[in-house]
């Protein structure tokens, strides 16, 4: 599901406004993740039976980290909120130097420092 938004990018009396998605993984599609990746572990078990040697070590491990690795990745991806610019990277208001700014949305709002010009700046959605 997505959401268009707008960023907008303060420092000091200059303020820029860049056009953003704002993507919700919902968990139906973590719950699909985490199957292909349970799938996947489970499939590479099979296939190891047939090694001789590995078919000793790597069936009973990979029986075990299927699920656990679907588990991980279920809450990894799970109602996750992330934040994708339309545009080319955000550029400081004060000297249009590239910076950079977090897709997880946990991490905003955004207050910072231009590595260019050495002034603040904070962004919002």
């Amino acid at each position: 599901m997505a959401q268009t938004v707008s960023v907008k990018i303060v420092s000091e009396d200059k303020v820029i406004t860049i056009p953003a998605n704002m993507m919700l993984s919902t968990k139906e599609e973590a719950l699909m993740k985490a199957g292909m990746v349970w799938g996947a572990l489970w499939v590479l078990m099979i296939g190891t039976i047939f090694i001789p040697i590995v078919h000793f070590i790597a069936p009973p491990i990979l029986i075990f980290m299927g699920p656990i690795a679907g588990r991980i990745v279920y809450k990894m991806f799970a109602d996750k909120q992330t934040l994708k610019l339309e545009t080319t990277p955000p550029t400081c208001p004060k000297c249009s130097a590239s910076i950079v700014l977090p897709s997880s949305l946990a991490d905003w709002p955004v207050h910072n420092v231009c590595m260019e010009c050495k002034t603040s700046f904070s962004a919002e959605y």
